[in-house]
């Protein structure tokens, strides 16, 4: 699968993001004995190369839900102007199948 890069300066004033949205669904077979399995959202920069933003828990995920995860991080507000990308990681410690939806993910600026 390519890496996608976020939009180019002239597109978006990374400076501006404060946050990271999406809709989170789990598909019906999907099963995780780990009651705290959650997909990590993570946003990488040269500057700061892993800030991670936040978790969503996937024992919540059976029907879309939106989730708002803001960037509360000091440090990470002066990383954001080199960031390049945004990751979606599956957290567990149990082995887990079936499928996670992500759809509408989108930044909140300033």
């Amino acid at each position: 699968m390519p890496e996608l890069a976020l939009p180019e300066a002239s597109k978006l004033d990374k400076t501006n993001i404060r946050g990271v949205v999406a809709d989170v669904k789990i598909s019906p077979e999907f099963s995780c004995d780990d009651p705290d399995a959650c997909i990590l959202v993570t946003m990488q920069s040269p500057a700061n190369w892993w800030m991670k933003i936040g978790t969503i828990p996937l024992r919540d995920a059976k029907e879309w839900k939106s989730y708002q995860l803001d960037v509360k991080n000091d440090e990470y507000f002066k990383a954001l102007p080199s960031a390049g990308n945004v990751i979606f990681v599956m957290q567990s410690n149990k082995p887990a199948k079936g499928s996670i939806y992500i759809d509408r993910i989108g930044f909140m600026v300033r």
